[in-house]
């Protein structure tokens, strides 16, 4: 659960063309606005949930999910975020992860 092997992390930086600091520092901003975009989001968004979730889960733990929520979302300003998060805590609702990029992105 939400680890990277160091092969798979320095593949990662060398796909995005980063041998460094100051050029992962550089290539944030763009990173970032990807998010922006909804395709990539969905892909970062399903990538996110299979990376996050336990070996052998179909879900994940409420407390990781709102976790991801709040990281993927801080870019896209959902203004709901928060509440969802809330709602999900105080009324300790069962939820899937995916189940709700299908109602996001209508």
């Amino acid at each position: 659960m939400c680890e990277f092997s160091k092969q798979e992390f320095i593949g990662g930086l060398q796909s995005l063309g980063v041998d460094s600091l100051e050029k992962l520092r550089e290539r944030l901003p763009f990173m970032r606005s990807e998010l922006k975009d909804e395709q990539k989001f969905r892909e970062i968004y399903n990538f996110a949930f299979g990376w996050a979730k336990e070996k052998g889960q179909k879900s994940l733990a409420l407390d990781t999910a709102i976790g991801m929520w709040q990281l993927l979302f801080a870019e896209r300003h959902w203004p709901l975020v928060e509440h969802w998060c809330q709602f999900l805590q105080v009324e300790k609702v069962n939820c899937n992860f995916l189940y709700v990029v299908h109602y996001i992105s209508m």
